[in-house]
């Protein structure tokens, strides 16, 4: 299969953070043909293939999980949100490396790792 362009990279990208965020709320069929799509690069013929179904009804799965993805967060929001923590905590992490003594960067780094893994 072709690589996908560099014009495309944005749209993987935003679409890999969507599913990250909502892929819970897709049906099986449409995250599975997301996640092989986007995560595994597979062409539509090799999704269609793998799950014995059409290259078209692939093709429907994936535009509208796509769909659902960008309605899930026009409503919730969440990967906005999680962006704008990871920011944040980059922020913070960055104020305390210059502000504070080694000792209480020790002490705080740790905590920062947590939230961050927490997000």
């Amino acid at each position: 299969m072709a690589k996908r362009t560099d014009g495309k990279l944005e749209k993987i990208a935003a679409t890999a953070q969507l599913y990250d965020c909502y892929a819970g709320l897709l049906t099986e069929k449409q995250a599975t043909a997301l996640r092989l799509f986007y995560e595994e690069d597979l062409s539509l013929s090799e999704i269609a293939e793998e799950s014995g179904g059409s290259r078209q009804s692939v093709h429907e799965s994936i535009q509208r999980g796509e769909e659902l993805l960008l309605e899930y967060e026009r409503v919730l929001g969440l990967a906005a949100r999680r962006q704008r923590q990871t920011v944040l905590l980059a922020q913070i992490r960055t104020l305390v490396q210059e502000r504070f003594d080694e000792k209480k960067v020790r002490l705080l780094i740790p905590l920062l790792d947590s939230l961050e893994e927490e997000i």
